[in-house]
């Protein structure tokens, strides 16, 4: 069967974004964690679609957070269309996400080193060796930010 030429077109695209997410995944964590813009573990508490921009909107409650300014609650956004790298969250399920951007504008993808805690044991690992976690910090009824008291590297509770 010939392949018309849109249909090419799109079949290298796909197998390009495929060996760019494999070569992310290839990585080391300290790496990954220097080119990010915020990297920290967190379970989503809720997830927002808006199908006119093929996006996801996962909120997170943030647990530990290795890099970036992040509140106690957090939102990341991501494609949502699987095979040009979005990545597909579950409600109540936690993740170590990799994210792109700032804290009010987080994103991430399957073409970052972004996946559940549950398959994060070794970015845990190399994190525990070089840096400490620190907890999210929330935001008062004020709109003041506070600060949770826990030595680095433990849950919030």
């Amino acid at each position: 069967m010939k392949l018309q030429l849109p249909q090419l077109k799109l079949q290298l695209k796909v197998q390009r974004v495929e060996q760019l997410r494999l070569k992310v995944l290839h990585k080391q964590p300290k790496v990954a964690l220097k080119q990010a813009g915020a990297v920290f573990e967190g379970k989503v508490l809720g997830i927002a679609a808006t199908p006119e921009t093929h996006r996801v909107t996962a909120r997170f409650e943030v647990l530990r957070v290795w890099k970036g300014e992040l509140t106690a609650r957090t939102e990341v956004t991501t494609i949502d269309v699987g095979s040009m790298c979005g990545f597909a969250f579950t409600v109540g399920d936690s993740y170590l996400v990799y994210a792109d951007g700032e804290a009010t504008a987080l994103s991430t993808g399957t073409c970052s080193r972004t996946k559940a805690s549950a398959g994060a044991k070794e970015d845990f690992a190399d994190f525990v060796e070089q840096h400490h976690a620190h907890p999210a910090a929330h935001v008062g009824e004020c709109g003041v930010e506070v600060r949770h008291r826990r030595r680095p590297g433990r849950r919030i509770e």
